[in-house]
């Protein structure tokens, strides 16, 4: 899934979301919300399928076939377009669900008898809204997918930054008003202390204007000589 590079390579931007049965596979493709913060365009799902490398290949509406000997691969792909080049099929949409199934001549008889138990197979999907519903009867299997897309790592870590960012805000706010009280505190504090030293200074300057340095009534001793 994802945009091919120059030399024709599928670089994979999104992984699909799978339940698997023995053997088969219900696979749903649902690109997360944090790719769009990435400036990821291409969301686009390449199935790579080699005609030339079959000794045996069919289809049958969303199904493609394949045979290699007695081994046998059926796919239902979400959306039946053609190949490029001969291997490339590729699907454009932003909800896609696929389905894959093996088998083989000893558990389903020949090749002909697997396309068809697999051809009258019942699916059932639901793209609409938020989230993915899917089920397929299959192979006497029962698999079903309800599937929601993430926000993804990149969103959850911006939500996680903004948390922390907001409560060091707060905490900031809660010290520096307590700093503040404190220094209110001590400013007042200080202020009451030095009132009440100028209040004894004044009090002092008081007694000391209103009784004289010497008593000049009083009787002096001539010194003897």
């Amino acid at each position: 899934s994802g945009e091919r590079s120059k030399e024709g390579q599928v670089l994979n931007s999104h992984f699909p979301y799978i339940k698997q049965e023995s053997n088969v596979a219900l696979i749903v493709y649902y690109p997360n919300w944090d790719l769009e913060f990435t400036g990821i365009e291409g969301i686009e799902v390449f199935l790579y399928f080699e005609a030339s490398r079959y000794d045996e290949t069919t289809t049958s509406g969303n199904w493609i076939f394949g045979r290699e000997e007695e081994s046998y691969v059926g796919i239902r792909r979400h959306c039946v377009v053609d190949f490029e080049e001969g291997k490339y099929g590729i699907c454009e949409d932003e909800k896609q669900v696929w389905v894959t199934i093996v088998g083989h001549n000893e558990t389903h008889g020949s090749f002909e008898e697997f396309i068809d138990t697999t051809t009258k197979s019942d699916f059932s999907q639901d793209l609409k809204g938020r989230c993915i519903e899917s089920e397929i009867k299959i192979d006497g299997q029962k698999i079903r997918i309800e599937y929601c897309r993430n926000m993804g790592a990149i969103f959850a870590l911006i939500l996680i930054f903004v948390f922390l960012s907001l409560s060091c805000c707060c905490c900031c706010f809660v010290c520096c008003r307590k700093k503040r009280r404190v220094w209110k505190a001590c400013v007042n504090g200080t202020r009451e202390k030095a009132n009440e030293l100028k209040n004894k200074i004044s009090r002092k300057s008081s007694d000391m204007n209103g009784k004289p340095l010497v008593d000049r009534d009083a009787d002096v001793e001539s010194p003897s000589l």
